[in-house]
C-alpha cells in the first residue's frame, strides 16, 4: 500500500511540474484542437455573423432553435454552450476538431445522423460550418451587427 501511495504522489508531482512548464497558449491550443493560426476575434465575429449564423438560422432553427420548447434530440443550437452541451447523444461540436464533431458528421450525412433531414446543405454550407468548427467554433457573447457604424450618436 505505501508503494501505491508513493506512486500516486510522484505522478501528481510530475503532472504539476509539467503543467507549469507548458506555456498557457499551448494549453489553449490543445483545447481548441491545435490551431496553428487561429483567426483574430474580429475576423471570427465577422465570419460567424455573415456566414455561420445565417446557415444555422435558415437551416437548423426550425427543429433546434431558441423558439422550440422541445428541441429534437434534446439539441439546441442557438449558443456555443448549447452545442458544447449537446443533445441526447452528447456534445454536438468539438471546437478545433471537425472529425470528432457530431454536427459536422450530421451535415455530411454520416452514419449517426443526417441533418437537415429534408434537404442536404449545399457543399458551400457544409464547408462553412466545417471551417467554423475547425477554427474553434467562435460564438460572440452577444449578437453584433457586422459592418455597422462604430460611433455613438450625438444626443
Amino acid at each position: 500500500m505505501p508503494r501505491l501511495l508513493n506512486l500516486l504522489v510522484l505522478v501528481s508531482l510530475f503532472g504539476a511540474i509539467l503543467a507549469c512548464a507548458l506555456p498557457a497558449r499551448d494549453l489553449y491550443a490543445a483545447d481548441v484542437g491545435q490551431l496553428s493560426n487561429p483567426p483574430n476575434p474580429e475576423q471570427s465575429a465577422e465570419f460567424f455573423e455573415k456566414q455561420v449564423r445565417p446557415i444555422l438560422v435558415a437551416r437548423c432553427y426550425e427543429c433546434h432553435g431558441p423558439e422550440i420548447s422541445n428541441a429534437k434530440g434534446g439539441l439546441r443550437i442557438d449558443s456555443r454552450a448549447a452545442l458544447l452541451k449537446g443533445g441526447d447523444t452528447g456534445a454536438a461540436i468539438v471546437p478545433g476538431n471537425a472529425k470528432k464533431s457530431l454536427l459536422v458528421d450530421a451535415i455530411n450525412y454520416g452514419d449517426t445522423y443526417q441533418m437537415p433531414p429534408k434537404r442536404r446543405l449545399s457543399v458551400e454550407e457544409v464547408a462553412v460550418l466545417t471551417r467554423w468548427v475547425e477554427q474553434g467554433a467562435f460564438w460572440p457573447e452577444r449578437s453584433v451587427r457586422v459592418g455597422a457604424a462604430r460611433y455613438w450618436p450625438l444626443v
